[in-house]
C-alpha cells in the first residue's frame, strides 16, 4: 500500500475529492 500512499500524497490526485484520505496510526485509510 506504500505505492498508493506515495501516489496520493506525492502525486496529489485532486480529482478524487469524493474520497477522504485519513492517516490513522501511520496507515493511510481511504473512506468513501
Amino acid at each position: 500500500m506504500s505505492q498508493t500512499r506515495k501516489s496520493l500524497v506525492g502525486g496529489g490526485d485532486r480529482s478524487e475529492k469524493s474520497e477522504l484520505i485519513i492517516f490513522h496510526k501511520g496507515e493511510l485509510v481511504i473512506t468513501e
